[in-house]
């Protein structure tokens, strides 16, 4: 499990599209460009991201979402995989990511 939940709730109930839309900013962000230059289909590490790059993105996550993510683990993890998981998480307690 590379994801836990911090508390119960969240934004589970967020749409899909929006969840993605988040996270796919959230990585323009801390790689200074445009969300339309992010790939969402593209691994993380591939878009450019780095290692200390994915502990922001991950500390920016658990702010938002209250959800917790092993940077380690978000390497190999697309924006769009990501959102899954985060929406898995904010779903309930005994929701795990793959």
């Amino acid at each position: 499990m590379i994801a836990s939940p911090v508390a119960e709730g969240g934004d589970g109930g967020r749409p899909a599209g929006e969840v993605e839309r988040t996270v796919r900013e959230m990585v323009a962000t801390v790689l200074s460009v445009s969300a339309s230059d992010v790939d969402p289909d593209l691994a993380l590490t591939d878009c450019g991201v780095t290692s200390v790059e994915l502990i922001d993105i991950a500390v920016r996550l658990e702010a938002l979402y209250a959800v917790q993510f092993d940077p380690a683990d978000m390497r190999a993890l697309t924006c769009r995989s990501l959102a899954g998981n985060v929406i898995r998480l904010c779903a309930g307690p005994k929701a795990t990511a793959d």
